[in-house]
């Protein structure tokens, strides 16, 4: 599923080793997050090293907007961003409000739901 660098008889994880050249190499116990959830995304920007715990919330939270949103590619970083900070109270009321409507009306969404962090 995911991309792979080749150099001689290895192979790395592409994501692992770009999230590495732009944040550092990470401490022992941090895996590699895909903001947008696109495993396939592996610019800079929509990677970031997170704890194990912290991975599996983010990666609960893209299931979830998925299931009420369909297609994520629509949105942009910082609405990741947002919604991975909102408190589980917040994130639940969002979703719960939110009347699916065309899946392209964004500004619906936002204007409708837009929370405090």
């Amino acid at each position: 599923m995911y991309n792979f660098i080749r150099y001689g008889k290895y192979a790395k994880k592409a994501h692992k080793l770009i999230c590495a050249a732009r944040w550092g190499i990470p401490r022992k116990g941090l895996e590699c997050h895909h903001l947008n959830g696109n495993k396939f995304d592996n610019r800079p920007m929509n990677l970031i090293w997170l704890s194990k715990p912290r991975h599996q919330h983010y990666e609960n939270r893209l299931k979830a907007l998925r299931m009420v949103l369909g297609d994520l590619s629509i949105y942009s970083r910082k609405d990741f961003v947002r919604w991975a900070r909102m408190s589980e109270h917040n994130f639940q009321a969002m979703l719960a409000n939110y009347t699916k409507r065309d899946p392209q009306d964004k500004m619906h969404f936002e204007c409708t739901h837009h929370m405090e962090i």
